[in-house]
């Protein structure tokens, strides 16, 4: 008993007793080691989309004719986007045009957001609401629900996808792991694979992006 006195004093305990309580609600590998703001307190503010990479790949399997592998890939740096595609390796288009995005997360499950478009200097917005929801059943508050608020973004050049290829568009970027949560910064990614057997063959849809949003 002395000798764990000596080695293991109450500051010391106390110490390890904090960083086993932090490690533990410590949820994405970018929230902040210490934070007196709960995960919803934090979320809920206004953001601005910072920078994105998005990539679809499309394969595309009939009988008897030669398998189709359409890229999609988008990047984001904060004022352009820029979208190339490619099948087969061959590249098919490759456009830059200027965009925004804020999403405003409220309280009630409630938000709204705002896309703005630039082509030749002129800004076309659009704004929409949608509902907002934790998914986790464990309550670390991992992934959350966005509705269409990030479908605007992350579907950037998808009308270069192949004839016959059918995506689930309602389904697609509603939901996204949550890696980091700071009071000014909000990481976002989404993975997810497709397949699907069609009429004349076989069709596999590989998604995955990564977003990251600055409060503003």
């Amino acid at each position: 008993m002395n000798c764990f006195r000596r080695y293991f004093s109450l500051p010391v305990i106390l110490v390890l007793l904090l960083g086993l309580i932090v490690s533990a609600c410590k949820v994405g590998d970018e929230d902040p080691f210490l934070s007196l703001r709960s995960r919803d307190a934090r979320l809920k503010a206004n953001w601005k989309l910072g920078n994105m990479e998005n990539h679809y790949e499309i394969r595309v399997i009939n009988p008897g004719v030669e398998p189709q592998v359409t890229v999609i890939h988008s990047s984001f740096n904060g004022y352009d986007m820029h979208v190339r595609t490619a099948v087969n390796g061959i590249l098919l288009s490759d456009t830059t045009f200027g965009f925004g995005h804020r999403l405003m997360i409220k309280e009630k499950g409630k938000l709204t957001y705002e896309n703005t478009l630039i082509q030749t200097l002129i800004g076309v917005k659009s704004t929409g609401e949608d509902n907002w929801y934790w998914l986790d059943t464990d309550k670390k508050k991992a992934r959350v629900f966005l509705g269409a608020a990030l479908q605007f973004p992350t579907m950037a050049g998808l009308s270069q996808v192949p004839q016959g290829v059918v995506l689930p568009v309602g389904s697609l970027f509603t939901d996204f792991t949550v890696d980091g949560l700071r009071n000014k910064e909000l990481d976002l990614t989404y993975n997810k694979t497709m397949e699907q057997v069609t009429f004349t063959g076989f069709q596999q849809i590989t998604v995955s992006s990564k977003m990251t949003f600055e409060s503003n």
